[in-house]
C-alpha cells in the first residue's frame, strides 16, 4: 500500500483494517482500491464520517481527540473483522494500550 499523502501514510494500519473489514463483509475479491481517493464509494457512511475525525490540527487537545477517534474506529472495525473471520480480538491488550495513552496525556 503506497500512500502519497504523508497524513495517510501515518494512518496506513487503520486504512488496511478498513480494507480487511470490507473484504470480510463482502468477500476477498471486493475492490477496495485503498488509495483513499475512492474510499467513500466502498465504505459505509458511518465509517466515512468517522474517518473525517481521525486527523487533528496543530493544538494538543485536537490532536489527542483525533488520536482517540483513530483508536475507537480501529477498535470497532478490528473487533467486527475478528468476529467475522472467527479470530480472537485482544481486548485486554487494546485496553492496556488505550489506558497508557490516556495516562501519558494526563502527565
Amino acid at each position: 500500500m503506497a500512500f502519497k499523502n504523508k497524513g495517510l501514510d501515518k494512518k496506513k494500519y487503520l486504512l488496511r483494517m478498513i480494507e480487511w473489514y470490507e473484504k470480510a463483509k463482502h468477500g476477498w475479491n471486493y475492490d477496495t482500491n485503498c488509495d483513499a481517493k475512492r474510499m467513500q464509494s466502498w465504505v459505509t457512511k458511518s465509517i466515512w464520517e468517522k474517518a473525517h475525525k481521525i486527523f487533528g490540527h496543530f493544538d494538543k487537545e485536537d490532536s489527542f481527540a483525533a488520536l482517540m477517534c483513530t483508536i475507537e474506529l480501529f477498535r470497532k472495525i478490528a473487533t467486527d473483522t475478528a468476529k467475522m473471520l472467527d479470530y480472537e480480538y485482544l481486548t485486554d491488550v487494546d485496553n492496556e494500550i488505550t489506558k497508557l495513552i490516556k495516562d501519558l496525556k494526563n502527565k
